[in-house]
């Protein structure tokens, strides 16, 4: 054969401790040698890669690109995670290369192999010049290793870590403390232990952590870490030093509560995370009734501790009392994590402890605030939508009315608008009144953030993910859900199924994680494994709006005419045309069908309810290719672009 010369990324892989595995068991060897096979067989098909050889229990592969190569191998390190028996290291690189009698060989070969030797247990390494390729053009979450001398190599190499799943925040926060960007002014507040005779006091020792956490974050020059990051710590033997590290604060708050009766006792110390000094430490004692001034002072002794000055303003947001009634802040707090779920019978069951907590006290922003949420949950999931979106809209004016600057009211509302309403301008109006005013609040950057993909303002999206996983770290939803969207709406849908499946494995039993991993896979042409996926993790019982839609979703991928039309029943439309994401869903499942007007007119719908992100529709969703010639396509095209060019945030 003709030699040929030319530049390629090579990429090896190879299976950790298999040498020692074959002197153990031969046959469980040989079937692992044959599961990798399989792995690598696919993934390369998808990412276009070549095949070369097996190198013992290692392969050798190529690529056109440094994105596939990068993109296969995160894809290899994905399926490989799942596999209980075996991990894989793999090292790439790009580089000339000679091709001759189907083999390679070359320079570029020697130092992709070496690469792979240097590498950890289930990671991915990659040469500076594979570097240089990516870093600008993906969202791959890459980390300076080491600048190696390698063996029989004249020159030293530059060599790269690339993260994949859970190994994301860990390598960038290690990162971040490393290299000096450890901000002074930061701190951690650790769930409160709960000491009280009953245990099922601990909602309120875990209310009092969080009420903490929000005074502290009304101080601008204060980063603290998340309430849900913070609850990734609760009774974890870690030390002080090994959590700060972890998230990347300076100072650690720590304590306990003892509620028993009318009685409270309540004991803090702050730590420096960089030595495990102690700082700070006092113990509280007193009536219930006694548990704001009991809060506030631990709060102000922090400021003092930390020598901070804050504002006039600051100070008045930390002696804020939004509920005086500590029965009714107690109903609050019970109550918080019932509407939080995404099942009925909890949010039914919050809405009586919210109302129980207005029969107390009266009227009060805080606690209609939390009603607007529980309706709008409702809603969320479909159950009486018009009633609901009604009944949450108003809540949400009630507690604006009482208090215009309360985060939680500016959050539901802006919510209402967003998804129900498609009034994206005073969405965003909303979304920022309440940032404004709690500005280190993960749950309010979510929204904003998919908000940002509705409208086609990608990059605004993204920058908000990373600031909202840089305050709540260790929440994996978070990270999962934001990593693996952002990937989705840039049209780079292998890299979304990764993430977007650990998302799903975190909460098996939620409706909006099933469809996110569904959707991954349907974009990548597994047709097969999505129908198998909805089939088994999909309840047509008393189904919510996001699980009818994926009971429709499967008739779609079955072809089932009969079944698809008796699904679109009046009751059935309505709930997904009053969503702009759920209508472009729909939209997507006819132009697969081959049903070209449905399918327009249900992307126009999601169009007129906000959905205005251009470059996905007109050139990321591979789905609607079979309808971009329809000349109502292309007009509809021609108004969203208009509006999504002079979108102004």
């Amino acid at each position: 054969m003709k030699e040929q010369r030319k530049l390629a990324a090579i990429m090896f892989t190879d299976i950790v401790g298999y040498s020692a595995l074959m002197s153990k068991d031969e046959k469980q060897a040989m079937r692992i040698l044959e599961k990798n096979r399989e792995i690598h067989m696919a993934a390369l098909e998808r990412f276009n890669g070549q095949f070369i050889k097996e190198i013992g229990d290692g392969t050798l592969s190529v690529f056109h690109s440094s994105f596939d190569a990068v993109g296969c191998a995160m894809e290899i390190q994905r399926v490989c995670c799942a596999e209980p028996d075996f991990q894989v290291r793999i090292g790439i690189h790009i580089g000339d290369i000679i091709f001759r009698d189907n083999d390679v060989f070359g320079d570029g070969v020697n130092i992709a192999s070496r690469i792979e030797a240097a590498g950890k247990t289930s990671g991915i390494y990659i040469s500076g010049r594979v570097y240089e390729d990516i870093k600008n053009k993906t969202d791959f979450y890459t980390e300076f290793v080491e600048k190696k001398i390698l063996k029989n190599i004249d020159h030293p190499v530059k060599i790269y870590s690339v993260s994949t799943g859970s190994q994301i925040r860990e390598g960038a926060y290690s990162t971040a403390r490393e290299s000096g960007k450890l901000k002074e002014k930061s701190i951690i507040v650790l769930p409160f232990e709960n000491l009280s005779p009953e245990p099922e006091q601990e909602y309120f020792s875990d209310g009092l952590t969080e009420e903490i956490i929000t005074d502290l974050s009304y101080i601008q020059d204060l980063r603290v870490i998340s309430r849900n990051s913070a609850m990734t710590f609760k009774g974890t033997p870690k030390k002080t030093i090994e959590i700060a590290n972890e998230v990347n604060v300076r100072y650690v708050l720590e304590g306990s509560v003892r509620k028993a009766g009318n009685n409270l006792r309540i004991t803090a110390q702050l730590i420096d995370g960089t030595n495990d000094s102690h700082l700070w430490a006092e113990k509280f004692s007193g009536a219930l009734e006694n548990v704001f001034d009991i809060q506030e002072k631990v709060s102000r002794s922090i400021v003092d501790a930390l020598r901070m000055k804050i504002s006039s303003k600051e100070k008045e947001k930390i002696q804020e009392r939004p509920i005086d009634n500590v029965f009714a802040y107690d109903c609050y707090l019970r109550a918080y994590r019932e509407t939080m779920s995404w099942t009925k019978e909890r949010i039914d069951f919050g809405l009586k402890l919210l109302q129980k907590g207005i029969d107390i006290t009266g009227d009060n922003a805080v606690v209609y605030a939390g009603m607007a949420f529980a309706y709008f949950q409702y809603a969320n999931l479909g159950y009486e939508r018009e009633i609901n979106i009604k009944r949450s809209e108003e809540f949400s004016k009630k507690a604006l009315d009482l208090d215009p600057e309360l985060a939680e009211a500016d959050t539901v509302y802006a919510n209402i608008l967003m998804i129900f309403y498609g009034e994206m301008h005073e969405a965003i109006g909303h979304f920022n009144s309440a940032l404004k005013n709690k500005p280190d609040n993960p749950r309010i950057m979510e929204w904003l953030w998919y908000c940002y993909h509705m409208i086609g303002q990608t990059e605004t999206a993204e920058k908000l993910g990373e600031r909202c996983v840089s305050i709540d770290p260790l929440n994996a939803i978070n990270e999962y859900v934001i990593t693996g969207v952002d990937h989705f709406m840039k049209g780079q849908f292998e890299l979304s199924v990764g993430p977007l499946t650990e998302l799903y494995k975190l909460a098996p039993e939620a409706s909006v994680w099933q469809l996110w991993k569904a959707l991954a896979l349907f974009y990548i042409d597994r047709l097969s494994e999505v129908s198998d996926f909805l089939n088994e993790a999909v309840k047509e019982q008393d189904p919510d709006a996001i699980s009818a839609l994926l009971i429709f979703f499967k008739s779609v991928l079955k072809g089932d005419k009969e079944k698809i039309t008796s699904q679109l029943t009046p009751g059935f439309v309505k709930k997904m045309k009053l969503d702009c994401q759920y209508s472009w869903h729909m939209a997507v499942f006819f132009a697969f069908l081959g049903d070209k007007e449905k399918s327009i007119d249900w992307l126009e719908n999601s169009v007129n309810r906000g959905f205005i992100n251009f470059p996905f529709m007109n050139r990321f969703d591979p789905f609607l290719e079979n309808i971009r010639s329809e000349e109502r396509f292309i007009k509809l095209m021609q108004r969203v672009k208009y509006e999504w060019e002079n979108f102004k945030i």
